[in-house]
């Protein structure tokens, strides 16, 4: 994941985003660099302050609430979770014991899928853990070697001594592990003549690259992780040559 290449926004009225810090221009809170799996945090909360949020007794008995929106997608190849998640914070104070409560709720759909209490009861030299309102995207590549693909397989056939008709050659391109991945027959040429083979273009997904790294048939250098080398040891032609 790029710097910057996803970005939410948060929407919020005015007061709450007075009193959290919110940042509600579009795309304002975008993400860092990550690598494949890991996920990068991004504070909301105290954005515009760039300090903490603090609550008295007197914000007991109100409620913040803002929603978070994943508004820069990725791009092609990849699904975005764009689902708003509405996030709300409501202090409590408790008279007789004097506790003040903060509670925050993340909600997807209308569902909780997440919440978190802080109490001035708690441990003052503990850090609370914050909340985090979780998006998760997914990214599905897809190319194909030949055919439509940006790279081709580039082989030709000449048979010395006679002409040779359309098909009478067959080739097929093989992995590390023997199976074969294209196939080519060659096209009808003069004595002597080059002509080109158009193999059966190679198509691969993310998935399927996993695999094949599993297998062996595939390498993923880790100084490269998004490139995944495919050896081809060898050619096959078969068929038959008349005397």
């Amino acid at each position: 994941m790029e710097a910057g290449q996803f970005a939410f926004t948060v929407t919020a009225d005015a007061e709450t985003a007075a009193k959290l810090g919110l940042k509600t221009d579009k795309d304002a809170y975008a993400v860092a660099a990550a690598d494949d799996g890991e996920a990068d945090l991004v504070d909301l909360i105290g954005g515009i302050a760039e300090s903490d949020v603090k609550f008295t007794d007197a914000d007991a008995g109100k409620t913040y609430s803002f929603t978070v929106t994943e508004t820069k997608l990725g791009g092609e190849g990849y699904a975005n979770d764009t689902a708003p998640r509405t996030v709300t914070i409501a202090p409590a104070y408790d008279t007789a014991t004097g506790k003040l409560t903060v509670t925050t709720t993340v909600a997807k759909d209308g569902v909780e899928v997440a919440r978190r209490e802080v109490s001035t009861a708690d441990d003052a030299m503990a850090a609370p853990a914050p909340v985090t309102v979780a998006f998760q995207n997914s990214y599905e590549a897809t190319g194909a070697l030949g055919g439509e693909g940006n790279v081709a397989i580039n082989a030709t056939k000449t048979l010395t001594g006679r002409a040779a008709a359309a098909g009478e050659f067959s080739f097929s391109v093989r992995d590390a592990q023997g199976n074969a991945v294209a196939t080519a027959t060659n096209r009808a040429s003069g004595d002597g003549e080059a002509v080109g083979l158009a193999f059966s273009p190679i198509s691969y997904t993310t998935d399927a690259l996993g695999r094949m790294v599993a297998e062996g048939t595939a390498t993923r250098p880790p100084t490269a992780p998004g490139s995944f080398p495919i050896p081809f040891p060898r050619t096959v032609r078969t068929g038959c040559l008349r005397a």
